[in-house]
């Protein structure tokens, strides 16, 4: 599955200055929380599918510039940090015996889901 984040409408003065300050001085923007909960509840619904099917999914996100920069954001989000109740905390390890759904890269990180998220961006500023 891929992933592609929009960067800033460069059309939208107001946004681009916002994002671009957010990028260069590490602040940050809203797009930041709509991203990194987006793909979290993304990566929800693959592991349901990864258990329920049985199947390996690959998990790709990508985009350009300001887009990269929020990919990158997610990739990060998705594999070491999980969502609760709107607050965004490190994940806990899996338990030993807690079985994965397949046996990916992901074998390597001992975390409780089974993919490992993948980030190729393009003249991203992060």
């Amino acid at each position: 599955m891929v992933i592609t984040h929009r960067g800033t409408d460069i059309k939208n003065n107001g946004a681009l200055v916002t994002d671009v300050k957010g990028v260069l001085f590490n602040n940050y923007v809203n797009q930041i929380s709509s991203a990194s909960t987006f793909a979290n509840n993304v990566v929800a619904v693959l592991h349901d599918i990864e258990q329920e099917k049985k199947v390996c999914i690959e998990l790709f996100f990508t985009d350009h510039f300001l887009g990269g920069w929020l990919a990158q954001i997610s990739a990060f989000t998705t594999e070491y940090l999980e969502d609760k109740e709107g607050t965004f905390l490190k994940k806990w390890k899996r338990e030993k015996d807690e079985p994965l759904a397949c046996r990916t890269v992901q074998d390597t990180h001992d975390v409780r889901h089974s993919y490992h998220p993948h980030t190729v961006v393009f003249d991203s500023p992060g």
